[in-house]
């Protein structure tokens, strides 16, 4: 029973760290204008840290967490706070970005570990 628990948790921790890394996507936003997105997440446990940057723009990743293969946090940008879920699927994440009423999907891909 110990080996069941012990690889459940192994494979918690690794499925979180696929998160770790460099992603890129392009957000669509509520006037419908494209923005590149680099995101650089960082996972130690169920804690995600790191950030999130445009074309001009950085900000610290806030309240980040993850779950096996999923991501939850807040960004707070000049124009407003974005709250981001992910979802890995392979070497991509789909996220959901709410920025008040306005909610959008954008998918990131894998640019470096």
């Amino acid at each position: 029973m110990w080996i069941a628990v012990l690889g459940a948790l192994l494979s918690f921790a690794a499925a979180a760290a696929d998160l770790s890394g460099i992603w890129r996507g392009i957000y669509t936003s509520s006037d419908g204008r494209h923005h590149r997105i680099t995101f650089d997440l960082k996972v130690e446990g169920a804690k995600v840290t790191g950030t999130v940057a445009g074309t001009v723009n950085k900000a610290s990743l806030l309240d980040g967490k993850a779950s096996e293969d999923e991501v939850d946090f807040w960004a707070q940008w000049p124009y407003g706070r974005f709250h981001y879920v992910g979802k890995l699927r392979g070497d991509a994440i789909q996220f959901t970005v709410q920025a008040g009423d306005y909610k959008s999907e954008m998918t990131a891909t894998r640019v470096s570990n």
